[in-house]
């Protein structure tokens, strides 16, 4: 019989849980992960972009494709705590943008 604990999402979830300790983005110069994957309140966007941009930012969507959420980043690279405190329980995306290309998209979900 499999046996797997349950716990409950703690208030501030994005703390508790860490991205595996491999490389980031395994040889590619760009890419987003994102975690806890379920979430509560907050998202950890861990997040690289090659030097060649020069201005980049992150952008969460819900399923319709609505702007929901709209930052600028400041490094090439690093760590961003996205607040979902005001999102509902549902599906969103978050996009990676640099020099308007998008780089990349992961979906999450939130839980309240």
């Amino acid at each position: 019989v499999y046996d797997e604990p349950i716990y409950d999402i703690a208030t501030s979830s994005a703390r508790m849980a860490a991205p595996s300790q491999d490389r980031l983005f395994d040889n590619e110069e760009s890419g987003i992960k994102v975690y806890p994957n379920p979430t509560h309140d907050y998202l950890t966007l861990q997040y690289q972009v090659s030097e060649q941009y020069h201005s980049q930012w992150y952008i969460v969507y819900d399923m319709n494709g609505r702007e929901l959420i709209k930052k600028n980043l400041m490094a090439k690279s690093g760590e961003q705590l996205v607040n979902l405190s005001m999102l509902q329980s549902d599906i969103y995306s978050i996009s990676l943008y640099a020099d308007g290309e998008l780089i990349a998209t992961k979906r999450f979900t939130v839980i309240k």
